[in-house]
């Protein structure tokens, strides 16, 4: 019985992969054997790699009556870590820090508030999208240390304030909003000091926008988060003649 002959151009097909496979073996093998020699090279190597990530308030355990705040220059920190080996790589990879934040105690109700305290950063601040880095470890922070003060915490109405992004400031305008007040809530010693809360600024002369507020340090919360706001120019004054009037005696 004969084997079925491979047609002409079959033929041609297979010698032709046959040497394309044998031209790119070579090639292969040295990238190859360049990554083992490169990751065998890694071992003894020492890397150091630096983040800058965002510092979350803290979390006040067990406790509602009290508001925690960050000074507004120590909102991120520069992290340098340090490794050694390929594990480095895997690291940067796979895992992702996102944050830096720690857990607050109050462990007394007649302390003098507003408390101003300091902590000092450590690795377990350090919060992860999934798990910590398992050869990289921090070796430096900057800043080292994060001011922050907790108060009791207090929530009043406050007059809304409608800023105005023109030139001409909002006091000489006329003003309408669909909320003459809001509700405040923060730290008490940053309430009491409010008078009003200011709205995101509003270009005078249009129809009514829906705009929220400025954001406000110890302030924790507010409603609503929105209104309705305008600011109007004044109507023209309008100046009549001076009249003279003569005696008819």
């Amino acid at each position: 019985m004969t084997k079925p002959s491979i047609p002409d151009r079959d033929k041609k097909n297979i010698i032709a992969k046959s040497l394309v496979s044998k031209k790119w073996l070579p090639w292969l093998l040295a990238v190859l054997i360049a990554v083992l020699l490169w990751v065998q090279s890694l071992k003894g190597r020492t890397f150091q790699v630096e983040v800058t990530l965002p510092v979350e308030t803290p979390e006040i355990l067990s406790n509602d009556e009290y508001v925690l705040y960050i000074d507004s220059n120590s909102d991120s920190v520069t992290i340098t870590f340090e490794g050694t080996g390929a594990g480095v790589i895997n690291d940067q990879v796979t895992h992702h820090p996102i944050s830096v934040s720690w857990q607050e105690t109050i462990t007394s109700s007649e302390d003098i508030f507003p408390l101003s305290k300091i902590h000092i950063l450590m690795a377990q601040d350090i919060k992860y999208s999934t798990e910590n880095y398992s050869q990289l470890e921090p070796v430096l922070f900057l800043p080292h240390s994060i001011s922050y003060e907790i108060d009791r915490r207090l929530s009043i109405p406050l007059p809304v304030h409608i800023t105005s992004d023109d030139s001409i400031p909002a006091r000489f305008l006329w003003s309408n909003a669909s909320n003459d007040s809001i509700l405040v809530e923060g730290a008490a010693s940053v309430i009491l000091e409010l008078s009003c809360f200011c709205t995101q600024a509003v270009s005078p002369g249009n129809a009514p926008v829906n705009t929220g507020f400025l954001p406000h340090k110890g302030v924790e919360l507010y409603f609503p988060g929105e209104i309705y706001a305008e600011l109007v120019f004044p109507s023209p004054v309008v100046v009549l003649p001076d009249f003279e009037i003569n005696s008819l005696y």
